[in-house]
């Protein structure tokens, strides 16, 4: 992950982007193990393939229209995001696509923390 001028990491962690939905549909491409990157501007999550860290996807924390911590035992970080700002390096997404909202969950150790963290940055970003 390359942080951007005037960027500055957050958090970091293994965790499991346990869904993606896309126009009501899981997109399978974005899901799965990888690295997630809080920083004060964007959420990233990236995973090893041959050897190279690539990009699953990434947003700038503005797109975020929700964010809530799910589940006592299940901690999952689950965020409503505007699909016009979503990239991605392992998913071709045509512009008809980045209409609307996509819903993500993602399975991490302190959703709480996270939510906490993305609600206050998407607020001054």
């Amino acid at each position: 992950m390359i942080l951007k001028s005037g960027e500055e990491k957050r958090q970091e962690e293994e965790a499991t982007v346990q869904e993606f939905k896309w126009a009501g549909s899981p997109e399978e491409a974005l899901q799965g193990k990888g690295k997630v990157y809080l920083t004060t501007h964007r959420l990233i999550v990236e995973r090893e393939s041959e050897g190279k860290s690539v990009r699953v996807f990434e947003f700038p924390l503005k797109a975020v229209q929700q964010v809530a911590a799910k589940g006592f035992f299940s901690k999952i970080l689950s965020l409503e995001v505007n699909l016009s700002q979503v990239e991605s390096d392992v998913k071709k997404i045509s512009s008809s696509e980045k209409k609307g909202f996509g819903t993500l969950q993602i399975k991490v150790n302190d959703p709480k923390a996270w939510a906490s963290e993305i609600g206050f940055r998407s607020r001054k970003t």
